[in-house]
């Protein structure tokens, strides 16, 4: 049974799948940087609704849900 739960040997030539920390975050701050995204430690859900709603977004209205059906389903009769 020990052998039936051992994983196979990696073969030498295939390249291990991990990378460095570091590396990725650097890779991350320049790309939010390029985006123009500047990350805010204390952000939450609720704070993000308290601000959708004082910019006039309501979330019954599934703006951001009907947009991404769309895009994916454009043949859909139901949608407008």
């Amino acid at each position: 049974m020990a052998e039936e739960m051992m994983s196979e040997a990696r073969p030498p030539e295939a390249k291990p799948l991990y990378a460095d920390r570091q590396t990725i975050l650097k890779a991350l701050e320049e790309s939010n940087a390029a985006m123009g995204f500047v990350p805010v430690p204390g952000a939450t859900a609720q704070g993000a609704r308290e601000t959708m709603a004082a910019q006039g977004i309501r979330a019954e209205d599934n703006f951001a849900s009907r947009e991404m059906i769309a895009l994916r389903y454009p043949d859909d009769a139901d949608l407008e």
